[in-house]
């Protein structure tokens, strides 16, 4: 039977709202009642607007918030809306003087730091799992081998690995991924052997980038439902807790329970199931809280996490150094607006300044040919000479004045263009630059003088004669 929405039981929906998104994620049915009544703007009236809550925050009540954190990650994750005003008005500086700074100082990794650091590891395997950043950072420069001969390698002998020693291996892990990543010698011995499903009964189970499993997040005693697919539910469902969309907070702040399903599917059959999903239990009336139709089939983690950014930009001394040697890093990095904040403690912010006097950039000009050849050389010099005004005189003694001289078009050539093309059109558009030396000359008329309507198209020449014939 279809529920009758008086204006007293959606009064009373109402009052236990705060703001008119939770009434309508809370009673979608009394809240489209209101809108078709009429009554939403007097239930509605005890209710926080938007612009109220926005013009809630400023600099006092900002400043009286901030004073009950000890640290700025705990303001932000507790007091989300006083932050975000804070950093938008730039009072946060201000606020959080009382807290201290934990941000950490980006390490500049020259060779003398890192030898310290690899003298101070008894053994190769000492030296990964001890300073991993120096690790990697002689790996990517290529000379690894040279800075680490003088340290002893720890060779395990033969049959070292046995099932009891890979056992106590697999018995840390959660999954066959963090296995095969915390002891790779074990996990293939382990696999080698035909111990591996026996090892890792007790962990779950795992997609990858080509298999998907399905799960479903299901709201107690009420039909509201969540339906997505992911590689790893467990660790998605982590991360739909700290961030997701506002149907999927409602969903997740009510007692619910979740439930992944055993078998792991393709890319494709996956998407498509869970589309099917999806439509079949919003057909049955249920209140789904995915946002889409379903069908897209995810992907992994983010690569460049800022703590990532971090580690590979403190390898380098300047931006540019950043962007020769890790162009991907670069890229992520000033694309997410992190790269003012990764050199904020590198000197000069990582930018290389230079006194250019005007000496120094004849120099560099004496060294090209034309403007254009500068300008791709030395960028910086050629800006330098623009704003200075002395361009024409660091080119004053070079060949046309540093210009690209164009070629001039002689009437030989222009004739040989034409006889290539049917119309004045098609001689425009296959060659553009003997077209434009004719049209100065003057002579695009006497060259197309024996051509039919004069190399125009037919349209245009009956055009104009029907033009002569009125005028007449």
């Amino acid at each position: 039977m279809r529920r009758m929405w008086t204006k007293t039981i959606c009064e009373a929906a109402a009052k236990r709202c705060s703001r008119r998104v939770d009434f309508k994620l809370a009673n979608d049915g009394a809240y489209q009642a209101c809108v078709k009544y009429g009554w939403l703007d007097e239930l509605c009236a005890h209710m926080r607007t938007t612009k109220e809550i926005r013009t809630k925050w400023n600099l006092e009540t900002c400043r009286e918030v901030a004073a009950a954190y000890a640290d700025r990650t705990l303001f932000k994750s507790e007091q989300s809306g006083a932050y975000r005003a804070a950093v938008l008005n730039g009072w946060l500086v201000e606020i959080c003087r009382h807290m201290p700074d934990r941000r950490v100082v980006p390490r500049i990794w020259t060779d003398e730091v890192i030898d310290q650091v690899v003298s101070s590891c008894k053994s190769h395997e000492d030296l990964k799992a001890k300073h991993e950043v120096v690790y990697q950072i002689l790996r990517r420069r290529g000379v690894l081998a040279e800075r680490t001969k003088h340290l002893p390698r720890r060779a395990l002998p033969n049959g070292y690995w046995s099932k009891e020693r890979c056992r106590e291996i697999a018995n840390r892990c959660t999954t066959r991924f963090d296995f095969v990543h915390m002891n790779q010698s074990a996990y293939k011995v382990a696999q080698e052997s035909g111990w591996l499903d026996e090892l890792c009964s007790h962990m779950r189970r795992r997609g990858n980038q080509k298999l998907r499993m399905l799960y479903a997040i299901k709201a107690v005693g009420q039909r509201h439902i969540y339906i997505g697919l992911s590689y790893d539910p467990v660790e998605r469902y982590e991360q739909h807790k700290e961030r997701s969309t506002e149907n999927v907070k409602y969903l997740l702040n009510r007692p619910h329970r979740m439930r992944v399903c055993s078998k792991i599917y393709g890319l494709n059959e996956a998407a498509a199931l869970e589309k099917r999903l999806i439509a079949h239990f919003r057909r049955k009336g249920w209140k789904v809280a995915n946002i889409s139709s379903g069908g897209g089939v995810g992907g992994p983690d983010k690569f460049w996490t800022p703590q990532r950014l971090q580690e590979v930009a403190s390898r380098y001394q300047t931006r540019r150094e950043f962007e020769k040697n890790d162009p991907n890093g670069y890229n992520a990095a000033a694309t997410s607006g992190l790269l003012l904040e990764l050199f904020e403690r590198h000197p000069n912010k990582g930018l290389i300044v230079r006194k250019l006097t005007d000496e120094m950039l004849q120099e560099i000009a004496n060294t090209c040919v034309t403007r254009k050849e500068f300008e791709s050389k030395d960028s910086s010099a050629h800006r330098a000479a623009g704003r200075r005004g002395i361009m024409d005189k660091l080119f004053m003694n070079h060949t046309n004045s540093g210009l690209l001289k164009k070629p001039e078009w002689s009437l030989e050539e222009i004739r040989r263009a034409v006889k290539l093309c049917k119309t004045r059109k098609e001689f425009e558009k296959r060659f553009p630059n003997e077209y434009d030396a004719a049209r100065k000359r003057s002579v695009i008329n006497e060259l197309f003088a024996d051509y039919d309507n004069q190399g125009y198209k037919w349209r245009r020449a009956a055009r104009s004669t029907h033009r002569q014939n009125e005028g007449s």
